[in-house]
C-alpha cells in the first residue's frame, strides 16, 4: 500500500505531537532525591553532568531539604544556565519554601540567594524543551543561635560539630569520590556523648593493596581501614569524637556516603540503644481495673491470669478479645482486629488478591485449628479498602475493613479494641504489643505450637529516625507510619493486619496504635513499618458509613 505526501506529512505532525507530549508530560513525575543537613552543614544541588553537560530535555529533579528545627535554610546558586523562553515554560528553577513558590528562573543568573521561614525547601529543577546547567549550595542555619560551623582549615579538613539531637543526615556523600585528593572530616561532640557513623555505601575499586584508594576511621582508641567494597559499615567512637581520612589516587573509582549522629548508647541507631525489659503486668488492661477517664464503650481489655508474664512468647486464651484471624478457604492469611460487631480491620494487601466470598473470620480464638469454647467464624461480605492504595504495594495507605455478613457476639472473651482519636503523644519510646499467627524462627518451631496465637513486645520509635533505614520513602508530613523495634523479635508473615497495641494508662485500656503493614522479610534487623491508625482515623469512620451496617460506632477515649 502506497502513502501519499499529504499522508505522510499528517503522520509526521501526529509523531512530532506524540514526541512532544512524552517530552514536555508523558513522564512518571520528577525524580526524587532527599537532602539532609544538620545545623551548620551544608550541599551542593546541581544539574546531572554539570558543568560540562546539558541534561537531556525531559529532565526533571525535585530535591527535598530538610534540617533540624528550629533552623532555616539558605539557598545560593551562582551559576543557572537555563535556555531563555517566555514565562520560563521550556525549563527553569524553582525553589519552594514556607508555602511559597519562587519565580521560576531561566536565562542566566547569578548570585541567586533564597532562605526559608522554616526547615524545610524543595527545589524542583525542570528542562522541558530546553538545555540547561544549573549549580547550588544549600546551608542550614539555627534561627535564633549562631549557626555551627563546618571550616576547612586547610581546604582538605573539614571540622563538623554535632550536638545532641542532629540525629542523622549525609555527613559526606561523594558519588563518586574525587581522585587525587586527600581529605578529612573531623567530627565532634558534647563530652558525654560519642560520635555514631553508619555507611550504607562504601566501595573502592581494590587493586591487590590500600594503595589504590581507601577510607580509614579513627574511632579514637582503634582505627579501621577500607579498601574495597563493604556495606552497611557502622562505628561508634570510644570519645567524643571521630575522624575520617579518605584518600585516593588518580586511577580511583568509588562512592562514599555516610551519616553521622550523636549518642550515648553502644550502637548507631537510636532505638537499639533503648532499655529493654519482657514484662507485662496481670493488672494490665484487667476489666475490673480501670483507669481515670473512660471509654465511649467498653473496649481493650485483656484476659491475664493473675502473674506477672516474663519474656512471654505464647499469648492467653482469649487474651486479648478483639484479635481476628483471616481465613482463605480456611488457611490462615492475615491477622485482624475488631472494631464494631460487624467491621473487622486489617491492611489492604491482605484482601486486595481475594474475593469476599473464599475470605472469612475466625474471632474467640487462640489455636487455629482446636474448638474453643468462645470460636466464631464469620464470613466476609465485602472488603473496603483504602481509595489511595496501590493493589499489591504494601506501604502507603495500606489499610481497609472486612464487612461481615453476620454479627460477631460480643461477650468476656471477644470484643472491640479502642481506637485512637489523636496520635498518642507519649507512645514513643514505650513498649507496644505486636500480636499473631505469623511464620516463627526454626528455633521457636522446635517448642513452640505453631498454631498457638503469639505476642511479641516491641518499642515504638520515632518515624522521622526510622524513615532513613529505608532510605527516606515514607511521608513525614503527616506522618501517616509507625516504626516498631525489638531485638530479635518482631512481625513476620502470617502478622500482616495484624494490630500493634498500647496500654492508655488514661483508661487501663490496649489502643490500636497501628497494624502490620511492611518489614524486612523476618530478618529482624530493621524496624517493623506499619500503619498509624490515628491518621486513618476519619477514614475509618466513613467507612463504616459506606457499608451496609453504617450505624456501627468504634470505641475511643473520652478526653
Amino acid at each position: 500500500m502506497k502513502i501519499s505526501n499529504e499522508s505522510m506529512g499528517y503522520l509526521t505532525k501526529i509523531l512530532l505531537v506524540v514526541i512532544s507530549f512524552i517530552v514536555s508530560g508523558g513522564h512518571c513525575g520528577p525524580e526524587q532525591r532527599d537532602v539532609q543537613l544538620i545545623a551548620g552543614g551544608e550541599a551542593t544541588i546541581e544539574s546531572p553532568g554539570y558543568p560540562t553537560t546539558s541534561p537531556e530535555p525531559g529532565t526533571s529533579i525535585l530535591w527535598s531539604v530538610s534540617s533540624p528545627e528550629g533552623t532555616t535554610i539558605t539557598i545560593k546558586c551562582p551559576d543557572i544556565r537555563i535556555s531563555p523562553s517566555e514565562g520560563c515554560k521550556k525549563g527553569s528553577l524553582l525553589v519552594i519554601h514556607s508555602g511559597e513558590k519562587s519565580s521560576h528562573f531561566c536565562g542566566s543568573e547569578s548570585g541567586l540567594q533564597i532562605t526559608s521561614n522554616d526547615n524545610r525547601m524543595t527545589v524542583h529543577f525542570e528542562l522541558i524543551w530546553a538545555a540547561g546547567l544549573v549549580h547550588c549550595q544549600v546551608r542550614a542555619s539555627r534561627s535564633v543561635d549562631p549557626p555551627l560551623k563546618l571550616v576547612s582549615e586547610p581546604e582538605d579538613i573539614k571540622k563538623v560539630i554535632i550536638m545532641p539531637g542532629d540525629k542523622l543526615y549525609t555527613a559526606m556523600d561523594l558519588r563518586p569520590v574525587p581522585t587525587g585528593e586527600k581529605i578529612k572530616w573531623e567530627f565532634s561532640t558534647v563530652s558525654d556523648y560519642k560520635i555514631g557513623i553508619k555507611c550504607p555505601s562504601l566501595w573502592f575499586t581494590y587493586s591487590g593493596s590500600c594503595n589504590g584508594g581507601n577510607a580509614t576511621f579513627d574511632l579514637g582508641d582503634r582505627k579501621e581501614v577500607f579498601c574495597q567494597s563493604h556495606k552497611n559499615v557502622s562505628f561508634v567512637s570510644d570519645r567524643n569524637t571521630l575522624t575520617v581520612t579518605l584518600e585516593t589516587v588518580k586511577s580511583t573509582v568509588g562512592f562514599l556516603v555516610c551519616s553521622v549522629l550523636a549518642t550515648k548508647g553502644p550502637y548507631f541507631e537510636p532505638w537499639r540503644n533503648l532499655p529493654w525489659k519482657q514484662e507485662d503486668s496481670s493488672e494490665h488492661g484487667l476489666l475490673q481495673k480501670k483507669g481515670p477517664k473512660q471509654t465511649t464503650c467498653n473496649c481493650g481489655w485483656a484476659n491475664k491470669p493473675n502473674r506477672r508474664i516474663l519474656n512471654g512468647v505464647d499469648a492467653g486464651p482469649n487474651e486479648f478479645p478483639w484479635m481476628a484471624a483471616l481465613l482463605h478457604k480456611g488457611a490462615q492469611i492475615c491477622g485482624g482486629s475488631i472494631i464494631t460487631e460487624y467491621h473487622v480491620m486489617t491492611a489492604a494487601h491482605c484482601t486486595d488478591r481475594f474475593l469476599p466470598e473464599d475470605v472469612t473470620v475466625a474471632v474467640g480464638i487462640n489455636h487455629l485449628s482446636k474448638q474453643e469454647r468462645y470460636r466464631q467464624i464469620i464470613q466476609a461480605a465485602s472488603f473496603i479498602n483504602h481509595d489511595g492504595y496501590q493493589l499489591g504495594y504494601a506501604s502507603k495507605r495500606d489499610i481497609g475493613l472486612i464487612v461481615l455478613d453476620d454479627k460477631i457476639i460480643f461477650n468476656e472473651k471477644v470484643g472491640p479494641v479502642c481506637l485512637p482519636v489523636y496520635e498518642p503523644s507519649n507512645v514513643y519510646n514505650n513498649d507496644v504489643i505486636a500480636i499473631g499467627w505469623g511464620m516463627m524462627t526454626p528455633e521457636e518451631m522446635e517448642t513452640l505450637d505453631t498454631e498457638v496465637l503469639k505476642k511479641t513486645k516491641l518499642k515504638a520509635i520515632n518515624m522521622k529516625v526510622c524513615n532513613m533505614v529505608y532510605d527516606n520513602r515514607y511521608e513525614m508530613n503527616p506522618v501517616t507510619q509507625l516504626c516498631l523495634w525489638a531485638p530479635r523479635s518482631g512481625t513476620c508473615f502470617g502478622d500482616s493486619g495484624g494490630p500493634h497495641v498500647w496500654l492508655d494508662p488514661d483508661t487501663n485500656r490496649y489502643v490500636q496504635i497501628s497494624l502490620t503493614s511492611l518489614g524486612d522479610w523476618c530478618k529482624f534487623e530493621k524496624p517493623t513499618v506499619s500503619t498509624a491508625i490515628h491518621y486513618y482515623y476519619p477514614w475509618i469512620l466513613e467507612a463504616i458509613q459506606r457499608s451496609n451496617h453504617p450505624q456501627e460506632k468504634v470505641c475511643t477515649k473520652i478526653d
